[in-house]
Order: C-alpha cells, then structure tokens, then sequence
C-alpha cells in the first residue's frame, strides 16, 4: 500500500469507530448491530490489503503488485462506503485474472515449500479417494485420515512446543499452508481438520486456565482429542473445549454413519 492509501484508510476507519462509539453510546449496541458488524468487515479489509501489501514488496513482483493495488483500493472504496469504487476494484481483479499464473509458492522459504509438497502427497493419498463418498454419503471423517494427519503433527501446528505441539514462534503461514493443501483434496474432510482445532487452541491459549491447556493441549496435538459440537468443557471466557474422539471417527456428534459402515 502507498502511504496515501494507509493515511486514509487510516483516516476513514478512525472516523467510522469514533462515529459509531457515539452512536451506541447514545443508543446501546443493539441499535447498530449493522453498523458493527460493517466496522469489523472495514478492518478485515484493511488488514488484508496491509497483508497484500507486505507480500508486494517481499516479492517485488507485477501480479501482487496489482494485487496490492487493487486491495487497498478496495478497502478503501468499503470503509468509505462508496459502491461505484468498489465496482471498479471489481474490474481490475477480473482483467488481472486472465493474466494469473500459480503465486502459491511466490516468495515461499524453502521449508514451506517443502512442507506444501509433502503436504500435498499426504492429501491425494490419504483424503482425496475417501472424499468422494465422505461428501455424497455424509460420512464422519475416517480413522485412517484422522490417524495420517495426526502422525505428520498438524493437529499441532498453533500449538507451542512446550504443550507438546509443533509451534515454534508465530508461523502462521505454515498453517494456512497445511489448511490449503488439506481442503484441495477435501474441504470437508481434509481442511477442517486443521481449522477446527486451532480455533479451539487458540481459545484455550487465550483464555483458559493454566491447569485447562496442560490436560488439552497435548491431547489436541496427538489427535486423541478432537472437536465436537456436544457435550464440551466450558472456559472461563465461555468457549468450549474439546470433546474425546470416540469409535473409529470424529465429526459433528449427528449420528452420521462412518466410512466401511452401511449408510441408512
């Protein structure tokens, strides 16, 4: 991003915030539940154009250049609510997309690409011949790919090493890494088995207690502990912790038959 572009988007979401706090201050929050919400969408916006941005310049590159451009642009056009520039942010992402090439792998360290290559054998052996039927058939999630994504340490990725995980630092691109090349073979299947232990990692992280993340967080990161939609532990910021993996599957507790067993 230009520094024009961080001043004003900078100056239009400091506007937007100060404009609302009146707002609820006035009314209460119930009121303006629109206006919120359009607020948190205005920063997510911004946050990506920023991300853009930096990767811009790590890879002195034309396509993300452009990419970067047309982000702020975006964000932009969203925060100050003004559709029309927004309409045209539209037309240079669709005249740059009939010029794109593969950028997975653009400004990549070595270890990532290797861990997108492993990753993505790992995914086209294990997931990608069960995901077919998983999808049609409803089916939990089978023992064999639980056990296959367990073994490489996924489970354990957002989890720091002194918990038993893998995490070593804040490598969040390792993360999103492994949740690409999982949900290419299976959204449901592959990506959400990276996805929905780390949203509960990072909810025991930030706000469970001390005695909660030494009996979870190990379990998490060998898979013997997984996420259900049933019968969890509270935290004391009222989030849920994870459930226990019973049988020879995990997935939402709904009843849904499991790979080898006959579907109802």
């Amino acid at each position: 991003m230009e520094a024009s572009q961080i001043a004003t988007l900078d100056d239009l979401l400091t506007s937007q915030r100060q404009s609302l706090a009146a707002a609820v201050k006035a009314d209460g929050p119930n009121e303006h539940q629109v206006e919120i919400d359009r607020l948190v969408w205005s920063h997510a916006h911004a946050e990506a154009a920023r991300a853009l941005g930096v990767w811009a310049a790590a890879t002195n590159d034309p396509v993300p250049t452009e990419f970067a451009s047309i982000a702020a642009e975006h964000a932009i056009a969203f925060a100050g609510d003004m559709p029309g520039a927004s309409v045209e942010s539209g037309r240079r992402l669709a005249r740059l997309s009939t010029r794109l090439e593969s950028l997975e792998d653009l400004g990549a360290a070595d270890e990532h690409r290797a861990l997108r290559s492993t990753l993505r054998e790992l995914a086209d052996r294990e997931i990608r011949p069960l995901a077919g039927r998983i999808h049609r058939e409803d089916l939990d999630v089978p023992e064999s790919i639980i056990s296959a994504v367990g073994r490489f340490g996924l489970f354990g990725m957002s989890i720091p090493t002194r918990y038993g995980g893998v995490q070593d630092g804040q490598d969040t691109r390792a993360m999103l890494i492994a949740t690409e090349e999982l949900s290419r073979a299976s959204l449901a299947a592959g990506g959400s088995l990276s996805t929905r232990p780390e949203i509960l990692v990072r909810a025991l992280l930030r706000g469970g207690t001390e005695t909660q993340k030494q009996r979870w967080l190990p379990a998490i990161a060998t898979g013997e502990q997984l996420t259900t939609d049933r019968t969890l532990p509270t935290l004391p910021a009222g989030r849920a912790a994870p459930a226990r993996r019973t049988g020879n599957s995990t997935g939402p507790s709904s009843g849904a038959p499991s790979l080898g067993e006959p579907s109802c």
